[in-house]
C-alpha cells in the first residue's frame, strides 16, 4: 500500500513540472515541435540557416524575403541581386554650332523605376568652358552633367555615372539625384555652346540605366 501511493505521487509530480526536457521525451520549451520559436533562428525571421536564411544575422534576409534591386544584398537568398539594365544610343555625328545647341535622344525600354544611372559621351570642341551639358528625362526633367567648366580644355570624352567605379567624368549634379525617377521612354542629351569663336560635333553618346 505505501509503495503503490510512493509511485503515484511520483508520477504526478513528474507530469505537473514536465520541462520539456529530453530526458523526459518532451519537446524543447521554446522549440519547432511544441509550437514556440526556432531555438536556432539568430535574428527572429523565421528562418534559420538550417531552414535556407543566408544571413541569420539580418531579419530582413531570409527565403522568399522581397528582394531589392542593385543594392548588393540577396533578400531572398536564391544567389543573386536582383536588378535588369536597359540601355539606348542617341544619334551622333551633329555639329554643335557656335552660340547654339544641338540635342540627340536615346529610347529606353520598361524602366519603372531608376537605381542607377550611367552616361557615355563623346564630344569634340576647343574650347569646353563654352558648353552646358544637361540631360533630360522622359517627363522633362533636365539634369545638368557639365555647365561651363574646363576653359580652354579640349573635348568631353568620358562617362559620367551614379557608380563612381564606372565614372571617369564628374557631373556637375551627382547623377543618384536621378534614382527613383521612371526610366520609360525618350531621354535627350542637350548640349549648349553658350560663348561665340568656337564650334564642336557630338560624335556619339550613350545611356544605361539601372532598372527593377
Amino acid at each position: 500500500m505505501t509503495i503503490a501511493l510512493l509511485s503515484l505521487l511520483l508520477a504526478c509530480g513528474d507530469q505537473a513540472g514536465d520541462s520539456g526536457t529530453p530526458s523526459d521525451g518532451g519537446a524543447a520549451d521554446g522549440g519547432s515541435a511544441d509550437g514556440g520559436a526556432n531555438p536556432d533562428d539568430v535574428d527572429g525571421d523565421g528562418y534559420s540557416k538550417a531552414d535556407g536564411d543566408c544571413d541569420d544575422t539580418d531579419g530582413g534576409v531570409y527565403p522568399g524575403a522581397d528582394e531589392i534591386p542593385w543594392d548588393g544584398i540577396d533578400q531572398d537568398c536564391d544567389d543573386a541581386d536582383a536588378g535588369t539594365t536597359q540601355s539606348g544610343k542617341g544619334e551622333g555625328g551633329l555639329p554643335i554650332p557656335d552660340e547654339g545647341q544641338v540635342e540627340s535622344t536615346a529610347l529606353i525600354g520598361p524602366c519603372d523605376r531608376v537605381y542607377g544611372t550611367t552616361v557615355t559621351v563623346d564630344i569634340t570642341h576647343p574650347y569646353i568652358g563654352d558648353l552646358v551639358l544637361s540631360l533630360i528625362t522622359p517627363d522633362g526633367h533636365a539634369h545638368a552633367l557639365h555647365v561651363r567648366s574646363g576653359a580652354d580644355t579640349d573635348d568631353i570624352v568620358g562617362t559620367y555615372s551614379s557608380d563612381e567605379s564606372v565614372a571617369t567624368l564628374d557631373a556637375a549634379v551627382p547623377l543618384s539625384k536621378l534614382d527613383g525617377v521612371t526610366g520609360t521612354g525618350e531621354w535627350t542629351l542637350l548640349i549648349q555652346d553658350m560663348q561665340p569663336d568656337d564650334t564642336g560635333t557630338l560624335n556619339a553618346w550613350g545611356l544605361e540605366l539601372r532598372c527593377p
